[in-house]
Protein backbone atom coordinates (compact mmCIF):
# COMPACT_ATOMS: atom_id res chain seq x y z
CA UNK A 1 0.00 0.00 0.00
CA UNK A 2 2.84 2.41 0.82
CA UNK A 3 4.04 2.17 -2.75
CA UNK A 4 0.11 3.31 -3.93
CA UNK A 5 0.56 6.42 -1.80
CA UNK A 6 3.71 7.36 -2.95
CA UNK A 7 2.74 6.94 -6.62
CA UNK A 8 -0.56 9.19 -5.73
CA UNK A 9 1.68 12.08 -4.20
CA UNK A 10 3.92 12.03 -7.06
CA UNK A 11 0.87 12.33 -9.40
CA UNK A 12 -0.93 14.64 -6.97
CA UNK A 13 1.91 16.89 -6.72
CA UNK A 14 3.36 16.71 -10.54
CA UNK A 15 0.44 17.11 -12.07
CA UNK A 16 -2.76 17.99 -9.98
CA UNK A 17 -0.91 20.98 -8.33
CA UNK A 18 -1.67 19.23 -4.93
CA UNK A 19 -5.60 19.64 -5.48
CA UNK A 20 -6.69 15.67 -5.21
CA UNK A 21 -7.60 14.62 -1.92
CA UNK A 22 -6.28 11.36 -0.77
CA UNK A 23 -8.49 8.13 -1.60
CA UNK A 24 -8.50 4.63 0.31
CA UNK A 25 -6.26 3.04 -1.18
CA UNK A 26 -7.62 -0.88 -1.71
CA UNK A 27 -5.49 -3.99 -3.29
CA UNK A 28 -8.13 -6.34 -4.73
CA UNK A 29 -8.66 -8.80 -7.43
CA UNK A 30 -11.94 -7.36 -9.10
CA UNK A 31 -12.54 -8.53 -12.32
CA UNK A 32 -10.85 -8.17 -15.55
CA UNK A 33 -10.09 -4.51 -14.54
CA UNK A 34 -6.71 -3.24 -13.97
CA UNK A 35 -8.39 -0.66 -11.25
CA UNK A 36 -11.35 1.68 -10.46
CA UNK A 37 -11.76 5.16 -9.19
CA UNK A 38 -15.27 5.41 -7.32
CA UNK A 39 -16.63 8.38 -5.46
CA UNK A 40 -19.70 8.10 -3.13
CA UNK A 41 -20.53 11.66 -3.38
CA UNK A 42 -20.55 14.38 -5.41
CA UNK A 43 -17.61 16.87 -3.57
CA UNK A 44 -14.97 14.03 -4.49
CA UNK A 45 -14.24 13.15 -0.92
CA UNK A 46 -14.39 9.72 0.36
CA UNK A 47 -13.00 8.21 -2.98
CA UNK A 48 -11.42 4.59 -3.57
CA UNK A 49 -9.00 3.59 -5.32
CA UNK A 50 -8.92 0.18 -6.24
CA UNK A 51 -5.99 -1.26 -7.96
CA UNK A 52 -5.87 -4.94 -9.00
CA UNK A 53 -2.62 -6.96 -7.80
CA UNK A 54 -3.41 -9.81 -10.63
CA UNK A 55 -3.08 -7.55 -13.66
CA UNK A 56 -0.79 -4.43 -11.81
CA UNK A 57 2.17 -6.57 -11.13
CA UNK A 58 5.32 -4.02 -11.53
CA UNK A 59 5.76 -0.96 -10.94
CA UNK A 60 5.01 0.86 -14.66
CA UNK A 61 1.67 -0.97 -14.60
CA UNK A 62 1.20 -0.06 -11.39
CA UNK A 63 2.29 3.66 -11.99
CA UNK A 64 -0.16 4.02 -14.86
CA UNK A 65 -2.94 2.29 -13.73
CA UNK A 66 -2.91 4.90 -10.50
CA UNK A 67 -3.03 7.89 -13.42
CA UNK A 68 -5.89 6.62 -15.01
CA UNK A 69 -7.52 5.99 -11.90
CA UNK A 70 -6.64 9.61 -10.71
CA UNK A 71 -7.51 10.80 -14.69
CA UNK A 72 -11.01 9.68 -13.16
CA UNK A 73 -10.90 11.45 -10.00
CA UNK A 74 -9.89 14.55 -11.56
CA UNK A 75 -12.34 14.65 -14.90
CA UNK A 76 -15.17 14.13 -12.18
CA UNK A 77 -13.99 16.71 -9.64
CA UNK A 78 -12.69 19.37 -12.45
CA UNK A 79 -14.62 19.05 -15.44
CA UNK A 80 -17.87 17.55 -15.20
CA UNK A 81 -19.03 17.38 -11.40
CA UNK A 82 -21.86 15.30 -12.06
CA UNK A 83 -23.22 12.23 -11.48
CA UNK A 84 -23.37 11.21 -15.25
CA UNK A 85 -20.85 8.35 -16.50
CA UNK A 86 -17.37 9.26 -16.65
CA UNK A 87 -15.74 7.77 -19.90
CA UNK A 88 -12.84 8.05 -21.36
CA UNK A 89 -12.80 10.60 -24.05
CA UNK A 90 -12.87 14.36 -23.73
CA UNK A 91 -11.33 15.95 -20.86
CA UNK A 92 -10.06 12.31 -19.59
CA UNK A 93 -8.15 11.61 -22.85
CA UNK A 94 -6.64 15.04 -23.18
CA UNK A 95 -5.33 14.65 -19.25
CA UNK A 96 -4.11 11.30 -19.65
CA UNK A 97 -2.44 12.55 -22.68
CA UNK A 98 -0.69 15.41 -20.90
CA UNK A 99 0.60 12.63 -17.71
CA UNK A 100 1.68 10.28 -20.78
CA UNK A 101 4.11 13.45 -22.05
CA UNK A 102 5.25 14.65 -19.01
CA UNK A 103 6.31 11.45 -17.44
CA UNK A 104 7.56 9.99 -21.18
CA UNK A 105 5.39 7.42 -21.24
CA UNK A 106 4.24 5.54 -24.03
CA UNK A 107 1.23 7.04 -25.97
CA UNK A 108 -1.98 5.08 -24.87
CA UNK A 109 -0.09 3.79 -21.83
CA UNK A 110 -2.85 5.18 -19.39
Amino acid sequence: MEILQEIFDEIKTDIFGGCLDKPQFLCSHDGETYGWWWCSNRHGADSIININPVYCNDYLTIFTTMAHEMCHNADYLFYRNSWKRLTHRGKFAKLASEIETFYQLPKGSI
